[in-house]
């Protein structure tokens, strides 16, 4: 999906950056991995397979990722970068430290929720009259280093990335022309998030319950439970989350040629809010 492909989202302990094939190598080594690939459910692929993939899902609408990095200690924890003195082009250095893992959103229709509206008269529209069509959000998330584990990262990694999809999938909210050149369709829209998880994957089942999912099923043949999170339509603003924008700390001073980035303020029930920068990640020169 291209709607992320010069975005960078910023916490106070990771950074969210688009897939590119300098990461490639990286993640092909991860996937070498047997163990990691029955968590996973991953194919084995070769590398020349990784960089076809890497390219494809670029350009699929119906998928979303980023690289999950630790965000190197220099750089501090806050979102607007307040001590960066150096163009967005050294961002990469000064921001990222080891690449962790990866995050992804898998779209697809949400066959229950057109039933539901095919039998009612009003159904939501776009402003150009289109009908909205209803769809479903399957999540995955990996830390795939081991040491990054049982850190906290996922958690805030995954509280980043479902943040960034309310707000680019609000079109009432106000980005830098830098970070708004895709958006989610305005002809589709997302009426709940899910995740399928092993019965004994006790610690990603307490992650996703963390951040307000419910366990809705069980597959006795697949030996997993599914966990959904409901996602509001109309705004950032769910049962279990909402964000904000922070206008006074959106843009900062262009004299000290600071990279441009966002910032927004991210609550969840029972859970302390963070603030979050959405920064202009453009690519690396080929080397």
């Amino acid at each position: 999906m291209r709607v992320n492909e010069q975005t960078a989202v910023l916490g106070p302990r990771t950074v969210l950056v688009p897939y590119r094939k300098e990461h490639v190598p990286q993640y092909h080594l991860w996937m070498s991995d047997h163990q990691l690939r029955l968590s996973t459910a991953s194919d084995l692929l070769s590398i020349d397979q990784e960089y076809e993939m890497c390219e494809r899902w670029a350009l699929d609408d119906d998928k979303l990722t980023f690289i999950i990095f630790e965000r190197n200690p220099i750089s501090g924890s806050s979102p607007d970068l307040v001590h960066l003195n150096r163009s967005d082009s050294d961002l990469q250095t000064y921001l990222l430290g080891e690449m962790i893992g990866d995050v992804n959103l898998f779209l697809s229709p949400d066959e229950s929720k057109e039933e539901e509206e095919g039998n009612e008269s009003k159904r939501e529209e776009t402003k150009n009259g289109e009908v909205k069509k209803p769809q479903k959000g399957e999540l995955e998330i990996m830390i795939a280093s081991i040491h990054h584990r049982k850190r906290g990262l996922a958690t805030e990694a995954l509280q980043l990335f479902l943040s960034y999809i309310q707000i680019i999938s609000t079109s009432t909210t106000d980005l830098p022309n830098s970070l708004n050149t895709h958006r989610f369709s305005p002809s589709s829209t997302i009426s709940f998030f899910f995740v399928k998880i092993s019965f004994d994957n006790r610690i990603s089942q307490l992650l996703f319950q963390k951040l307000g999912f419910v366990q809705v099923s069980s597959n006795l043949v697949f030996e997993e439970f599914e966990f959904r999170l409901s996602n509001s339509e109309s705004s950032m603003n769910s049962s279990h989350f909402s964000v904000h924008p922070l206008l006074d700390s959106s843009i900062l001073p262009k004299e000290n040629d600071y990279p441009l980035v966002s910032v927004y303020e991210s609550h969840w029930v029972n859970r302390s809010s963070m603030r979050i920068g959405l920064a202009h990640f453009p690519p690396t020169l080929d080397r």
